[in-house]
């Protein structure tokens, strides 16, 4: 027990008439104080004045604080009496008559599950006979001590025995936690609380439960009465029921919700049932909040997990053309560009300075340039350029090989990876939107969440897209997908379990919003009269480090499967490519119009070269037949 743990020493009649002597009860206490590590003790006493000084005493000598208080009052005993507001240690000196009375009453109440208890036992009185008619709850560590018979060794020898029942009609349970005597001191189990009680004697536990889709979910029905369920949470269970050895008959609420605070500040669902003690347990994932954890006890958390809106899918985001200079920054299109005047330039002054050496010819700013933007296109060049000039080309070469590699996987990236035109990104943005209802578990935590005063956009979400609709919110997951595929308009407030389960039931597409979420943590419930919360909690724990937990979640949350995770990539449409399509038609175009401008005036002018051509043949023609006929017709000629 924790350091928190105090000492209030009961008596009922005088203590010089009890089995132990004085110096050895203080003894005792001493020890156990120093192994617990208690702060005071309080002494309740009849009218002891000379006994109770002497224990007062020898109860200074180990440093104890001690008090009294008369044993008048043990009727009015209450567990809210403590020391320095920690649980006591309840100290009996003697097993009479008053003692056993006193026990019997408290045993009715909760009274003995208050702290520690330790009583001197009688010689001439059993352990079993003492107590049978007193029930000891599981959770109450109730020592006994009694003087043992060493053989072969003097002295004195005190057993310290556990007692405890599991219920009031079972059996009466002991465990010997320690030994004590003069020489040696004391000798304690090692064991921890859970292990030196692992056993609840087949014991029936009675739990509500709801088959919610994603902790539970109905296995075999009695008619309409749900009898067998399966899901994670009952993998737990009934890994709890075989390390505990307990069976559980199951209650399902009327409402068939887990539980939260409706306006009246009353409980429903499985939280009800608790408080009314219809049952002690609650088998799902409850959501720890303080509203909860004032009502009921939680056991170690079993999962945190986010919980997400989740819509139906909206269209996709049309790309646009934006998207061909999107894969760099403006900073490093400019870089690129600086990169390639400057490489331009020094390709130039290159070949200015060869051209004046007599090198090769000069070479005008259009071909360093052309030259330049092709390299950048990755084409290359047959020229002998020269050393001086094939090293900038190098350069130039270089530098576009590692742009296009990364400016080619980013483009790929954008047109393969789809975005979804959400109408809102958070919480904010869905009241501002107000046309989406928002639905989460009827009777859940997640109606308490919203509905909190200290949070004005979550205070807005729940009085303005929930409450409106509070009358019909769905009890399970798949009624809740249901609603979602009937209505495009409404926001699903679920666990990031949600879309496993929704894309294998192969409804409608839904997907989340990523910033409209938060954080929680769920767990199992039990009523806080329950004496089986120490050793339910160790056992979830110890299932938590062995991997019980873990397995059980890969088992039924399977992650997607592959035909799955196809099924949710998109294939590169036409729609967001069409403008490298229009590039190449209108490069082509272009080129086909330059080349119509180029050739047009060529072929003018060679119609006009080839007309004057023959213009020209025709006159010479012509003179050679006008001086045949000239010659031919002169006299004396023949």
């Amino acid at each position: 027990m924790s350091s928190a743990l105090s000492f209030v020493l009961m008596t009922s009649c005088a203590l010089s008439s009890a089995p132990f002597a004085v110096d050895v009860s203080s003894d005792i206490i001493a020890v156990i104080r120093k192994h617990y590590h208690f702060s005071c003790v309080f002494l309740v006493h009849d009218d002891v004045e000379e006994t109770w000084n002497l224990l007062a005493k020898l109860m200074s000598l180990h440093g104890v604080t001690i008090g009294h208080v008369h044993a008048g009052i043990l009727g009015n005993y209450s567990e809210e009496t403590k020391c320095d507001d920690k649980p006591p240690l309840h100290f009996l000196p003697s097993s009479d008559r008053k003692s056993q009375q006193l026990l019997h009453e408290l045993s009715k109440g909760s009274s003995l599950r208050s702290g520690k208890w330790l009583m001197i036992l009688d010689p001439a009185t059993s352990v079993e006979k003492f107590f049978a008619d007193i029930h000891i709850p599981f959770d109450c560590e109730f020592l006994v001590a009694e003087i043992v018979d060493v053989p072969g060794k003097g002295g004195t020898s005190v057993a310290l025995t556990e007692v405890y029942r599991v219920q009031p009609a079972q059996p009466l349970q002991k465990y010997r936690a320690g030994n004590w005597s003069p020489p040696t001191g004391l000798a304690w189990s090692t064991l921890p609380f859970h292990q030196r009680r692992p056993d609840l004697q087949g014991i029936t536990i009675r739990a509500a439960i709801v088959a919610d889709g994603i902790f539970a979910t109905v296995k075999k029905y009695e008619g309409q009465r749900a009898v067998e369920f399966d899901g994670y949470m009952i993998e737990l269970w009934t890994a709890l029921e075989h390390e505990l050895n307990f069976t559980t008959q199951f209650f399902v609420p009327e409402d068939g919700v887990f539980g939260s605070l409706d306006v009246n500040r009353t409980w429903n669902g499985m939280i009800k049932m608790i408080l009314e003690d219809k049952v002690e347990f609650g088998i799902g994932g409850f959501v720890f909040t303080s509203e909860r954890m004032a009502a009921v006890h939680f056991l170690p958390p079993t999962r945190t997990f986010k919980m997400k809106v989740f819509i139906r899918q909206p269209k996709l985001e049309e790309t646009s053309g934006s998207f061909v200079v999107s894969p760099f920054t403006g900073g490093l299109w400019t870089a690129i560009i600086i990169t390639a005047i400057a490489l331009t330039m020094a390709l130039k002054v290159a070949w200015n300075v060869r051209a004046k050496s007599g090198l090769q010819k000069s070479e005008d700013w259009a071909s360093s340039v052309f030259l330049i933007f092709s390299i950048f296109c990755q084409q290359g060049d047959i020229r002998h350029l020269g050393r001086s000039c094939s090293l900038i080309c190098l350069s130039a070469h270089v530098t576009a090989v590692v742009l296009l590699d990364a400016y080619s996987a980013t483009l790929t990236s954008l047109l393969a990876v789809r975005r979804h035109e959400l109408p809102f990104t958070d919480f904010e943005s869905l009241v501002n939107d107000g046309t989406y209802r928002v639905i989460v578990g009827s009777g859940s935590a997640h109606l308490n969440y919203f509905n909190n005063p200290r949070n004005p956009v979550l205070r807005e979400v729940y009085r303005k897209l929930i409450e409106p609709g509070i009358d019909s919110l769905p009890k399970s997951v798949d009624e809740g997908l249901a609603k979602m595929c009937d209505h495009p308009k409404i926001a699903y407030v679920a666990s990031d379990l949600f879309l496993r389960i929704a894309r294998s039931r192969r409804a409608c597409s839904v997907v989340p919003v990523d910033k409209a979420s938060y954080l929680l943590t769920e767990s199992l419930v039990l009523s806080k009269k329950s004496p089986y919360r120490r050793v339910f909690s160790s056992k979830v724990q110890d299932m938590r480090r062995s991997g019980i937990l873990s397995r059980a979640a890969r088992h039924f949350w399977p992650p997607l499967m592959p035909d799955m995770a196809q099924s949710t990539l998109s294939t590169v449409t036409m729609t967001p490519v069409g403008i490298i399509f229009v590039a190449l038609a209108t490069g082509t175009l272009t080129s086909a119009l330059f080349l119509v401008l180029e050739s047009v005036p060529q072929r003018s002018k060679q119609r006009k070269g080839k007309r004057r051509e023959r213009e020209r043949e025709r006159a010479d023609a012509n003179f050679k037949n006008g001086n045949d006929v000239f010659w031919g017709a002169a006299p004396g000629r023949n």
